[in-house]
């Protein structure tokens, strides 16, 4: 990678695709704060992996680090992400390789041939049968109700759910729209789960102050309450809710301040003051 340059790839990768399409089809493609990171797939760089580079936006040099870092906390904090890496091309310009998790490679055993084979993965968008234009209009009940109806094990994969959205509620990720929850059906066991997380951003420091997908029609001041009532609408028992939730509160406070570093002084103070606030909320 570092004898490339990163900007130039991009625009060599656009030659044969039609970008409109292109946006519509790559996960992570937003009209919030993401919307301007630039995102591409590139050749594997790796044996057997395949992967998805993004660049910052001129005017938010440190967005890749962001997602990198929230991905990174999440992880910390007991959900299951994305893999990414920070890499740097000839110039020196920063880029987040994400390994993609919906593809993988299969071994002839007779022949040795390999073939490239893709996990069956649908956003909420596509599992709900809504355009894609619909994903702020959907609700998080909408989209639990999808998880519910096709999933394995419903009850795990909406615990691990509601996992994710308040992590995303904590860290003020304004960016978890429908299409930024997957479910897939893994080809080995035949198994439908909730996919790994992805697109996992801080987006409160752009001044991004409210959820994407609603919770009981409110997009803030949400409530350990709330995710409780949410959980027994699914036959998720409180105490599941209640231990997940618990365990979500004293990770994060303990490794939220890996995220200081893609924040100047003035971020750091809103962000914390939202942090202890939402903090609060979850505990109560």
């Amino acid at each position: 990678f570092d004898e490339l340059d990163f900007y130039k790839l991009f625009e060599e990768s656009l030659e044969d695709v039609n970008y409109n399409e292109y946006n519509q089809a790559l996960s992570g493609v937003q009209e919030k704060i993401s919307a301007s990171m630039i995102s591409f797939p590139i050749n594997q760089a790796q044996k057997d992996k395949f992967y998805i580079l993004k660049l910052n936006p001129k005017d938010k040099p440190r967005l890749v680090e962001n997602e990198h870092l929230s991905l990174k906390l999440a992880k910390k904090c007991g959900l299951s992400v994305s893999t990414t890496k920070i890499i740097n091309d000839k110039k020196g310009q920063r880029g987040l390789l994400v390994e993609r998790f919906d593809r993988f490679i299969v071994t002839q055993s007779d022949t040795e041939s390999t073939s490239i084979c893709m996990h069956h993965q649908e956003d909420a968008c596509q599992f709900l049968d809504r355009y894609p234009a619909d994903k702020y209009r959907i609700s998080f009940t909408d989209v639990l109700q999808g998880i519910a109806q096709y999933t394995t094990a419903p009850k795990i994969e909406i615990l691990k759910a509601i996992q994710l959205y308040a992590y995303s509620y904590l860290i003020g990720n304004g960016d978890l729209h429908a299409k930024n929850i997957s479910i897939q059906t893994l080809s080995a066991s035949g198994r439908t789960v909730l996919s790994p997380c992805y697109d996992l951003i801080t987006t409160y420091i752009y001044k991004d102050y409210k959820m994407a997908l609603k919770v009981n029609g409110r997009d803030d001041n949400i409530r350990r309450k709330d995710f409780v009532t949410l959980g027994a609408s699914f036959s998720v028992p409180e105490k599941s809710i209640s231990s997940m939730l618990d365990k979500l509160i004293t990770l994060c406070e303990k490794h939220h301040p890996i995220l200081f570093a893609v924040m100047n002084a003035k971020q750091q103070t809103l962000w914390t003051k939202m942090f202890n606030k939402r903090l609060i909320d979850l505990k109560a």
